[in-house]
């Protein structure tokens, strides 16, 4: 079955320099309902601050895929 989860109930997590929806179970939220889809994990829709980010982590066994959309005549 496939359930929809509409963007304005996807849970939400501001840290200043990044804003993200969690489509899974990821961090501190659960849902043991919504843990993964099949092999993927993880899928998040996140706002990234420029020249800021994550401090280098690992990762095992997995492939981090990312879309960056850049507004045209912006200055990054």
């Amino acid at each position: 079955m496939i359930n929809i989860i509409k963007s304005k109930n996807r849970h939400f997590s501001d840290l200043g320099w990044l804003k993200t929806y969690w489509l899974f179970s990821f961090s501190n939220y659960h849902d043991p309902q919504n843990i993964s889809h099949g092999m993927l994990r993880v899928f998040n829709d996140d706002i990234v601050e420029a020249h800021k980010g994550f401090d280098t982590h690992p990762h095992e066994e997995m492939e981090i895929v990312g879309s960056f959309p850049f507004r045209v005549g912006k200055n990054y």
